[in-house]
């Protein structure tokens, strides 16, 4: 490997990291020195921010509003994290740092298998901790630990030049080839099963710039919980590895064709580390390296999907013009190939939601309820369908994320965290013995998250107490607010209480607000209330009966006339809490997003309705 190659890796990671204003020149040569603290008996070096900032050098006065430090520390056993301290005492002095202020504590390690065994949770938390303490000695501790960032990375020093990289396939025989001209290049795709634990090995040699063209190095987002499922399939399913992931995808570039004479081996010669990169699946290669060097192999060797895009330049190297611009292409494509690679649709957590126990169990129940002994009851079932299909109020299919938003509202009582917690909050899920369960019990009870092999009477006796008003809530929520009526009642309420204008305008105003501001603000809250008041406060739902809002009161409908009646009572008893709770500012949007102002609604309807 050339020698200033590490050099030009961490500076692109560190740039990674938008750092402006970085000198170049001085990064790379005090980068230089810092690896070639092999050579000497220094154990930790160290370099800040302040040493290599183009408007900062030479000034030790310097105030930035980010820093980062980086270590670069040598395999020895008389290592520990004092020594690390200690530098870092000694590149603080003279140094300002603001109240909120970015620092990174950045650790450099020759090996991933080394970066995995000092990157520990508690050493991590407590070298934070150590590192605050030295930047901010005070009491008051006016740097946040929030504001104090630990990353890590793997650089290899001792990379020879030509090395001939070595990946273990299945077979020969069963890989699949296709190939195409690309002006002065010849491109090859080859498809293999994999032995993942080779790959994982050609991590460990050539560190984090393998992902140097991944585009989603740095913004991986383990929303759906995937970087968990990839390790614990690893360890305990290895087997089903290559069924369960997408695969890994390999970017090179080099002189020379791939060697594929050994049936059950793929050679790859590289000059340095730039001619080889993983564009995708750099999520399920950092994943299944941090369980391998924390808890050791898997009890059996997974394989996995490669995919290697192989670009071989047919001729040496010239000044000829058409190379060069084959080379511009070449790049172009490679981006595309890459973007593209990354561009799969995401799996959102609605998505993860449907394939859930509960979402299995309420469309049993819906299936069920005909031939139950409690057959009348089936008016209260509903279902749930997936994103991009039609939802339909008349047909009782909902999307799910609506539904735990109105569920939480009434069953939880909590209107206002419902109002904003954002849907991939109330459906995040987590795997409990293979099964995927959501973690909101609140809203999706335990009871119907278990695998139901028959829907019994004690089961949709579960499902009534719990969930018999969604029907009604969900069409009440459109009533109230896609249709806009909250609004008219509310407007129209206003109007009667102060018929005249100047009452509306004089004492009235405030009033009016504040009525306003629940018909725009607390939807869920007047949902909630509804619900709660025509089940008279009950703590389940047993009893209940009601499915929709029609022209006249029947057994399964509420009529417009005494909804109108019971969202006034309510109305009422809202300026009754407006009056008791000057401190409260009930036009502000924020505070209803507390569950405060249904709490006093609630205590106050209950007390009347109870006094009659």
């Amino acid at each position: 490997m050339k020698n200033d190659e590490p050099n030009k890796t961490l500076l692109k990671l560190i740039k990674q990291l938008d750092y402006e204003n970085i000198d170049d020149d001085e990064f790379n040569n005090l980068a230089g020195q810092m690896f070639s603290a092999h050579s000497t008996n220094k154990i930790v070096y160290v370099i800040s921010r302040t040493e290599v900032n183009e408007d900062a050098l030479g000034d030790t006065e310097a105030e930035l509003d980010e820093y980062f430090f980086i270590f670069y520390v040598k395999e020895r056993e008389d290592y520990n994290d004092e020594l690390l301290l200690e530098e870092l005492r000694g590149k603080i002095q003279g140094l300002n740092f603001s109240e909120n202020c970015k620092i990174d504590i950045i650790e450099i390690f020759d090996s991933k298998k080394q970066s995995v065994k000092n990157n520990q949770q508690d050493r991590v938390r407590n070298l934070r901790r150590m590192c605050r303490d030295i930047i901010d000695p005070s009491k008051e501790k006016k740097i946040k630990l929030r504001n104090i960032q630990y990353l890590s990375y793997s650089i290899p020093t001792e990379f020879k030049e030509q090395k001939m990289i070595k990946i273990k396939i299945k077979d020969r025989i069963r890989s699949l080839e296709q190939s195409c001209q690309f002006g002065e290049f010849h491109l090859t795709g080859y498809v293999f099963s994999a032995e993942l634990d080779s790959l994982i090995e050609l991590y460990d040699q050539l560190g984090d710039n393998l992902f140097a063209k991944n585009v989603r190095v740095g913004g991986v987002q383990d929303s759906v919980g995937v970087e968990g499922d990839i390790r614990r399939t690893y360890k305990s399913a290895p087997n089903e590895f290559w069924f369960l992931n997408n695969g890994i995808s390999l970017l090179v570039v080099t002189k020379s064709e791939l060697d594929l004479n050994i049936y059950d081996q793929v050679q790859i010669p590289i000059k340095d580390l730039d001619d080889i990169s993983i564009i995708n699946g750099a999520q399920t290669i950092s994943a299944v390296s941090e369980e391998k060097y924390s808890y050791g192999e898997s009890s059996e060797k997974p394989t996995v999907l490669l995919r290697i895009y192989h670009y071989c330049i047919l001729q040496n190297e010239t000044n000829d013009i058409n190379l060069q611009q084959n080379k511009k292409d070449l790049e172009k494509f490679s981006e595309k190939v890459t973007i593209s690679l990354n561009k799969q649709k995401p799996i959102k957590k609605s998505d993860l939601a449907y394939l859930t126990e509960f979402a299995t169990n309420i469309q049993s129940i819906k299936l069920n309820f005909p031939s139950s002994d409690q057959p009348e009851k089936s008016k209260f079932a509903f279902d749930f369908v997936r994103n991009g299909e039609l939802e339909s109020f008349n047909l009782s299919q909902y999307y799910i994320g609506k539904f735990a938003k109105v569920v939480k509202a009434f069953l939880a009582k909590k209107p206002g965290k419902a109002r904003t917690m954002a849907y991939n909050s109330l459906l995040e899920t987590t795997t409990i013995d293979s099964l995927i369960r959501l973690v909101d019990t609140e809203v999706f009870v335990d009871d119907l998250q278990k695998s139901i092999d028959e829907i019994d009477r004690n089961i949709i006796d579960k499902f009534i107490e719990n969930y018999a008003p969604v029907n009604f809530a969900m069409k009440l929520w459109s009533y109230l607010d896609e249709e806009k009526n909250f609004e008219k009642i509310v407007e129209e309420y206003i109007q009667e209480k102060f018929p005249e204008k100047e009452e509306r305008a004089d004492e009235g105003g405030k009033i009016s607000s504040e009525l306003e501001s629940f018909s725009k603000y607390g939807v869920l809250v007047m949902i909630s209330s509804v619900v709660h008041l025509i089940n008279n406060f009950k703590e389940n739902y047993s009893n209940w009966q009601f499915i929709g809002i029609g022209d006249e009161d029947t057994e399964d409908e509420i009529s417009i006339e005494t909804l109108r009646k019971n969202i006034v009572k309510i109305l009422e008893v809202f300026i009754e809490v407006c009056n008791e709770c000057p401190d409260m500012d009930f036009k502000d949007s924020n505070e209803w997003k507390k569950d405060d102002i249904f709490d006093k609604i609630k205590i106050k309807l209950k007390n009347r309705e109870e006094a009659k």
